[in-house]
């Protein structure tokens, strides 16, 4: 998960590339995974941080 926010926060990545890259599967479990790690979305933390 620390990857895959590094990737959101320092590149203009698809997210579901990221998902991928970052090993998992499914758009839908990563983006459920990342919301329960971090306390937000991917496409939210990405708002966050300037980058979306």
């Amino acid at each position: 998960m620390k990857k895959a926010r590094t990737l959101l926060e320092a590149t203009s990545l698809d997210i579901t590339y990221i998902a991928y890259e970052s090993g998992f599967g499914s758009l839908r479990t990563f983006e459920r995974v990342f919301k329960n790690a971090f306390g937000a979305s991917p496409s939210e933390n990405r708002r966050q941080r300037g980058r979306g």
